[in-house]
């Protein structure tokens, strides 16, 4: 059962429910509770039985006022059902809990992910006709110590030139481009290559069709997330074309620094289009 709030918690002071759903697509809430925006296509005549060990990918985004639900459950045997919810007159704080009835749930910590959403067209980085060429500008560093993640979700648009003429990220020990002190971890281009002190080309693995290659990184969207526990790096790339084809994209180093760890873009005849940056507060 998930419940989202003010941002208060149970108990305190001027708290308000703006919902609370129910795992099987029921729910109460506030005024602007709304039966009607559920959507789900679950097979009630299983769905006890559905449940039982079930994976639940649950997320909640809001962008100016409207907040969404997505659930996504793979039972034991693999099947997949989707569940969502939508609800206006979510602004300000607000914030989410779970909770149980003669239940229990095992949470994925390291999977738990929280961050900024960005309108389309709202947070570009680069020139959008595509003119910032290599390494002249990088965008905001973002840092984490020790254990921990990051995850980018972007369109990325380039001139079509060549393969590499699209997203390139750099990793650093947690220094900006261009500051004293600043070393360089990692440089990674899109078209599955790279260098740097921790760059293994024999690490990386992708499923790519070189051949339209150049078609598909335009327009497409990425999700690309960096994630470092003890002295593992990985990075994991998801490319969905226009047409919505996926392209998986991965690098890990079995011995990577774990101090300061910082990321950023630089473009290469490239622009991109940040949807979301998120962190995972609870990888330690």
């Amino acid at each position: 059962m998930i419940v989202v709030t003010n941002g208060k918690a149970v108990g305190e002071e001027g708290y308000v429910e703006h919902f609370v759903l129910r795992s099987d697509a029921y729910g109460w809430g506030s005024a602007n509770y709304n039966a009607d925006n559920i959507q789900q296509d679950y097979n009630f005549d299983n769905f006890v039985a559905d449940m039982n060990g079930a994976t639940v990918d649950l997320t909640l985004k809001t962008m100016d006022g409207r907040l969404e639900m997505t659930a996504i459950t793979t039972t034991t045997t693999g099947k997949k059902y989707t569940y969502t919810y939508s609800q206006e007159g979510v602004k300000g704080d607000w914030g989410a809990f779970l909770t149980v009835e003669k239940s229990y749930i095992e949470i994925d910590a390291k999977e738990v992910y929280t961050g900024t959403l960005y309108e389309k067209g709202k947070n570009t980085f680069g020139a959008v006709d595509n003119s910032s060429v290599w390494w002249t500008i990088h965008s905001d560093l973002k840092t984490f110590d020790g254990n921990g993640a990051i995850k980018y979700q972007f369109y990325n648009y380039g001139t079509g030139g060549t393969n590499w003429n699209n997203w390139v990220l750099v990793l650093t020990n947690g220094i900006a481009i261009g500051s004293e002190g600043v070393a360089e971890y990692l440089v990674l281009r899109s078209d599955a290559y790279g260098w740097g002190t921790y760059y293994v080309g024999e690490n990386i693995s992708h499923n790519f069709n070189f051949d339209t290659f150049i078609e598909d990184m335009q327009g497409a969207f990425v999700d690309l997330t960096i994630r470092r526990i003890d002295t593992r790096l990985d990075i994991i790339v998801k490319v969905t074309t226009v047409m919505g084809d996926t392209m998986d994209y991965s690098i890990f180093h079995d011995e990577f620094p774990t101090g300061p760890l910082g990321s950023c873009f630089t473009p290469d005849s490239s622009h991109l289009d940040f949807i979301s940056i998120s962190t995972y507060p609870y990888i330690k």
